[in-house]
């Protein structure tokens, strides 16, 4: 009986009252220096891009990281209550700093908003043909022979060949704006062939891709040095030498 009694006599437990208006000013504060984080990290990818057009890429890193230091002092300075956060708050916080600082950036310097990439010059392509045998001047689809230079140079046969045929294509992520091609040191000027038929014999696609250009030039005695070089809006540029000996 003396057991059952003092059970009976022992307090129920209560919950706390629910403090709803405190609860709803902490989430208040949390949306705040979340949107506040975010347009932080927009400060720090600004930040980041500059130091990434001068050419510091670790540094545009590692600052742009580092920035997100200046939240423990702009946020009691914009008015939010930061003595509530606890060590997992600040590290929500970061977190939604980092991912966001990094993904602006990353549009920052890619197109079209930024262009930091070098235009390409690549798939050259050297064969020769007999100006008079080709009906136009050109010659038809898959009706020359044509060699990718082994490294910088190409030999080619001469026979009755009296012309030259270069193939290249010039690329770049927005768009390359100027083509200049110099033979022996003088200027030429190649021609776009984008769609048409490939005249290289059991060489590439059917038809010539986006960027694809071409250059004709007489044969004259010895041989030949092209330089070819694609520039940008930016004002970037990328080169392909290739030396043509005629046996």
């Amino acid at each position: 009986m003396a057991r059952r009694k003092r059970k009976e006599e022992e307090p129920s437990w209560t919950p706390p009252e629910f403090d709803e208006v405190g609860y709803m000013r902490q989430e208040i504060e949390g949306a705040k220096a979340a949107t506040l984080t975010v347009a932080w990290a927009v400060v720090g990818a600004i930040l980041s891009f500059g130091l990434f057009a001068i050419g510091q890429p670790v540094v545009a890193f590692f600052g742009g990281v580092l920035f997100a230091a200046g939240l423990y002092f702009v946020m009691p300075a914009l008015g939010l209550r930061t003595k509530a956060f606890k060590r997992k708050d600040w590290a929500g916080h970061g977190s939604i700093y980092f991912f966001s600082w990094l993904a602006f950036w990353i549009l920052l310097i890619n197109a079209p908003l930024g262009d930091f990439t070098h235009p390409t010059v690549q798939g050259v392509l050297v064969g020769a043909y007999d100006v008079d045998a080709a009906p136009t001047g050109v010659p038809a689809a898959r009706s020359i022979d044509c060699l990718a230079p082994s490294g910088s140079s190409v030999s080619l046969t001469r026979d009755a060949n009296d012309t030259l045929y270069v193939l290249f294509r010039a690329t770049d992520n927005i768009g390359v704006t100027q083509i200049d091609v110099a033979v022996n040191s003088l200027p030429a000027t190649p021609e776009t062939v984008v769609d048409e038929e490939n005249a290289c014999r059991n060489t590439g696609p059917d038809r010539y891709g986006p960027g694809t250009y071409r250059l004709i030039i007489p044969v004259p005695p010895g041989g030949y040095d092209v330089l070819i070089t694609a520039s940008d809006a930016s004002g970037r540029s990328a080169s392909a030498r290739v030396t043509i000996t005629l046996s």
